[in-house]
C-alpha cells in the first residue's frame, strides 16, 4: 500500500559467491517493476571484495532497474556487470559516480542522457543528473538519478546561493521544472541520495515546493521517513537520505496491495551483520520500490496543473524569453528572487505564448519565474540562473 513502511523479512539460504555468503532477498517478483536507489559509497570501497559482495546481492535481489551513486571506478563497475546474471549497465565519468544497472531481459532501454550540464548549474548539481528512458511491459518510464550536494548546518539560507541547503533546494526546483516541462504526462521516478530529510520543518525543508504539489508528486518513501529510525537508509547517523519521488501517473500503482517500498536491511542476509555490510558494501542501505503496474498506466489525461513554462536561454545573461503553453486565458508572469521579492511582473493575453524580459539589471544569482492564469486554477513556475 502507498506510504506504508513494511518490514522486510529474509530467509537465510546462503549463496556462496567468491567467498561471500548472501541469504535470500524476498522482494522482487516476475509481475512487478522494481526500481532501486543505492549509494554504494566510493565503489568499490573494499576493492574486489566489494565487487563480489555487490554482485551476489544484486543476483539475489533480481530488481529490474538499479540507480547507483558513488561509482568511483569504471573498470570495477565493468567487472561487476560481468558477474551479474542478465544485467547491463551504463556509466559516464561526467556524472561523477552516477550509473544504472538493469535487467536486459525485462527492460528495453531507449536512451541515457544527462541534464543540467552547463557550468551555470554546478552549484545545485555538483553531479549531473543522469536520465534513463526505458520500456517495461510495453509501458514507458523515465528514471532521473541524482546525488545532491552533501552537508550543511540544517538551515536554509536562501540569500546565499552556495549554502548547502539552498543548493539542494534549487536542485529540487530545477528537477521539478524539468519534469513539468518535458514529462508532464510520463511515468517518472526521481531517485538518489538527496542528502536531506523529508521531515525537516517547512522553513528549512529543501523539498517543500515538491511536497506542496501533492496532486502531481509523491515521495513513495515518506512512510519510511516518518517511521521507526531502524528502517532508515543511513543507519550511521541515523537518518533517511535516499528517496524515490514519483509523478501522479504512478499513484494508482502505489495503491496496489502488491506494491511496497523498503530501505532493504541487507545486513540481515550477511553472517556478519551491519559490520560486514559496512566494511564491504556501503554505509547506505538501498531503497527499493516494487510496483504492480496499473492496467491504464500512461493513459491519464493531462491535468491543468501540468501546463508548462519554458525559459530560453537558461542560464540567462542580458535578456531571455518565457514561453507558456496556455494561450487561452488572461494571466500574469512574475519574476521573484529566492527570498520571494517580486522584481518584475507583466500581464499575459489570450493568443500570445511568448514574452521577453530584459535581465541586464538583475544581479547574478537564482530567480523564479511563475505564471498564473486567471481563467483556470493554474500556477506553474520554473527556476533560472542569471550569470
Amino acid at each position: 500500500m502507498r506510504l506504508a513502511a513494511i518490514v522486510l523479512y529474509f530467509v537465510f539460504i546462503p549463496l556462496i559467491f567468491n567467498g561471500q555468503s548472501v541469504g535470500e532477498i524476498n522482494f522482487s517478483t516476475v509481475e512487478t517493476l522494481e526500481v532501486v536507489s543505492w549509494n554504494l559509497e566510493y565503489f568499490p570501497k573494499n576493492e574486489q571484495n566489494t565487487v563480489d559482495y555487490v554482485a551476489a546481492i544484486i543476483n539475489k535481489l533480481d530488481a529490474d532497474v538499479i540507480a547507483c551513486q558513488e561509482i568511483s571506478d569504471q573498470s570495477a563497475f565493468n567487472s561487476l556487470i560481468s558477474k551479474l546474471n542478465n544485467y547491463s549497465g551504463y556509466y559516464v565519468q561526467s556524472t561523477q559516480g552516477l550509473a544504472f544497472l538493469y535487467n536486459n531481459h525485462r527492460v528495453d532501454v531507449n536512451q541515457f542522457y544527462e541534464i543540467y550540464t552547463g557550468s551555470g548549474y554546478s552549484g545545485p548539481f555538483p553531479r549531473r543528473p543522469l536520465v534513463m528512458d526505458f520500456n517495461f511491459q510495453n509501458k514507458h518510464f523515465i528514471v532521473i538519478n541524482n546525488h545532491l550536494k552533501c552537508c550543511g548546518d540544517g538551515y536554509l539560507n536562501i540569500s546565499d546561493s552556495w549554502d548547502e541547503e539552498t543548493r539542494r533546494l534549487i536542485a529540487m526546483d530545477l528537477l521539478k521544472s524539468h519534469i513539468d516541462l518535458h514529462f508532464p504526462d510520463k511515468n517518472v521516478f526521481v531517485v538518489g541520495d538527496y542528502n536531506d530529510e523529508l521531515t525537516d520543518p517547512v522553513g528549512n525543508n529543501i523539498f517543500r515546493n515538491v511536497l506542496d504539489d501533492k496532486e502531481n508528486y509523491l515521495f513513495a518513501d515518506i512512510g519510511i521517513a516518518t517511521g521507526n529510525p531502524s528502517g532508515w537508509s543511513y543507519p550511521g547517523w541515523p537518518s533517511h537520505l535516499d528517496h524515490i519521488l514519483v509523478t501522479n501517473e504512478l499513484f494508482s500503482s502505489l495503491d496496489d496491495d502488491a506494491s511496497k517500498i523498503e530501505a532493504l536491511k541487507l545486513e540481515l542476509v550477511l553472517g556478519g551483520g551491519w559490520d560486514e555490510y559496512e566494511e564491504n558494501v556501503s554505509d547506505h542501505r538501498p531503497v527499493a520500490l516494487r510496483l504492480m503496474l496499473a492496467e491504464n498506466l500512461g493513459n491519464d489525461p493531462l491535468s491543468a496543473s501540468q501546463f508548462a513554462l519554458k525559459i530560453s536561454p537558461n542560464p540567462v545573461s542580458t535578456g531571455f524569453s518565457i514561453t507558456i503553453s496556455d494561450d487561452n486565458s488572461y494571466g500574469s508572469i512574475e519574476l521573484r528572487d529566492l527570498p520571494g521579492q517580486v522584481i518584475a511582473s507583466i500581464p499575459t493575453n489570450p493568443g500570445q505564448t511568448q514574452y521577453y524580459f530584459d535581465a541586464s539589471q538583475f544581479k547574478a544569482g537564482c530567480y523564479i519565474a511563475s505564471y498564473k492564469s486567471y481563467g483556470n486554477p493554474l500556477i506553474t513556475s520554473s527556476l533560472f540562473l542569471k550569470i
